[in-house]
């Protein structure tokens, strides 16, 4: 079951967030599914261009993975990216403010949860849905987290 049909039912916009290497490739989405994601609302953030952890790069390889990967997904899709998402969560102190640098609004985490009003914007937590999860899967992950609940987490991204 396609996440699409389930987050229009409900309302909610989907939030897909991107490593520009696998644009295209088997596996990956085609720029004519993304455009599709798009016209149907969704928002675009940026997930870097390779996936590496960005705690153990130099600064040059940061802002190439962190500023290129905005770069490429708004010049391929012509949407502005204001989010990302670090891969598999791992970040300090140095890639938030290379982030926060390279113009983005907001960072996720793997971080299980329900952002706070007052939280800081670079290290947002997150309510993880599965492939596999079916509509009342979703909703209860909301509701756990939305009441304090633990929200379940699947595996870093």
């Amino acid at each position: 079951m396609s996440a699409r049909p389930i987050l229009r039912t409900a309302g909610w916009p989907g939030v897909l967030n991107l490593e520009t290497k696998n644009i295209g490739l088997a596996g990956g989405l085609s720029l004519r599914q993304l455009r599709g994601l798009i016209a149907a609302g969704w928002e675009i953030g940026a997930h870097s261009r390779t996936h590496p952890d960005l705690t153990t790069l130099d600064d040059r390889s940061l802002r190439s993975e962190v500023a290129g990967s905005r770069r490429d997904l708004e010049r391929l899709l012509g949407v502005k990216v204001a989010t990302f998402c670090y891969p598999a969560g791992r970040n300090d102190a140095r890639v938030r403010a290379t982030v926060r640098a390279a113009g983005y609004s907001a960072a996720t985490t793997v971080d299980p949860g329900v952002a706070a009003p007052d939280g800081d914007r670079f290290v947002l937590p997150r309510i993880r849905v599965d492939g596999s999860d079916g509509p009342q899967a979703v909703l209860a992950r909301v509701r756990g987290a939305s009441t304090g609940g633990r929200a379940t987490s699947g595996p870093p991204s």
